[in-house]
């Protein structure tokens, strides 16, 4: 049985980093379409990509890795609220006006749903509310988990 194809992206660029010594490098990042994920960036010399366009088999290169297991599976996100007193965080050392401080405390202290992971992002406008009244504060962040149906199964 034939493996299918996967679709995905792929972008090419000439990163600065920063002014770094070697700046005659190209990026060559690869994204699965399914999961989102930038699962290879490879970094090769201007003069060595060129070579391997020409025709050149096997020119040296520099890649990382990540999110292998996840290739091809479908990333299902959705929703996610924690409430949690303003002692607690007080306790804590973190101010509930502090979307930082928060984002690392959430990583800490949140626990998702089995299966699931936890997307801490706290940027956007009513990421973070407060109830004085009940002295609490809500963290509305998302979860999402790497399914193989589209449809979360």
């Amino acid at each position: 049985m034939e493996t299918p194809l996967l679709q995905g992206k792929l972008s090419i660029s000439r990163p600065s980093h920063g002014g770094r010594a070697d700046d005659n490098v190209i990026s060559i990042r690869i994204k699965d379409k399914n999961s989102g994920i930038d699962f290879c960036e490879i970094e090769v010399g201007a003069e060595d990509m060129m070579k391997a366009l020409t025709g050149l088999s096997e020119v040296p290169m520099y890649f990382t890795k990540r999110g292998v297991a996840f290739i091809g599976k479908h990333r299902q996100r959705k929703a996610f609220s924690h409430t949690v007193s303003d002692e607690v965080l007080k306790e804590a050392g973190v101010k509930n006006y502090d979307s930082t401080a928060l984002k690392e405390w959430a990583r800490s202290n949140v626990v998702p749903p089995v299966s699931w992971y936890l997307d801490s992002y706290l940027g956007s406008q009513g990421s973070v509310t407060h109830d004085y009244k009940n002295g609490t504060t809500t963290l509305n962040m998302a979860i999402y988990k790497y399914t193989e149906e589209e449809n979360g199964s």
